[in-house]
């Protein structure tokens, strides 16, 4: 005999709700034994859904540290091999990548990437994404786009951590913005 969701909350309340939502249910063999299954599909969505917010966390990471000139968390979200590659240069392996930004804050104005608009691809422990980026800083008293474009991002767990394997950054913008104003 099956159970269904509906009875299942009706029966033990809302405690059961979420696992019913989930896709569990309840059902009896043959023999009389109570069984449980799980819907493989609705957990694999899930689990892709939890992948992806898992890499968009990362992302944040990436944009937190690069804006506060944390160069060894910046280092962090790649993989120990990982790369970047910007205008025709591979920067290629955490101390290289940390090297890469230590000291740039000095004298430079507080900037801020952010990131939107992202489509991930997940195959099992790889994942590959294409977002749009700009960075956006104070100039002359008020906030100017300092440059815009996408990442194309290839990605690996590791020890169940999402890491950067290789991000291409090809910028979009217009050489005469990255210019300031004329007061």
């Amino acid at each position: 005999m099956k159970t269904s969701r509906r009875d299942m909350v009706a029966a033990a309340g809302g405690g059961l709700a979420a696992l019913a939502a989930l896709g569990v249910t309840e059902n009896t063999n043959a023999q009389g034994q109570a069984t449980v299954e799980i819907n493989a599909d609705l957990l694999a969505t899930l689990r892709d859904c939890v992948d992806k917010m898992a890499i968009k966390e990362l992302f944040g990471r990436y944009a937190h540290a690069i804006d506060t000139g944390d160069s060894e968390g910046w280092a962090a979200v790649f993989t120990e091999d990982g790369q970047y590659e910007l205008f025709g240069n591979t920067t290629k392996g955490r101390p290289a990548i940390a090297a890469a930004i230590t000291g740039r804050r000095e004298g430079r104005p507080h900037s801020q990437h952010r990131m939107a608009n992202h489509v991930i691809n997940i195959d099992g422990d790889t994942a590959h994404s294409v977002c749009e980026f700009c960075v956006i800083a104070e100039r002359q008293g008020r906030i100017d786009t300092i440059t815009a474009g996408f990442y194309e991002d290839d990605l690996k767990r590791v020890n169940g951590q999402w890491l950067i394997a290789r991000r291409q950054i090809q910028i979009k913008t217009d050489p005469a913005i990255l210019e300031p104003p004329e007061a």
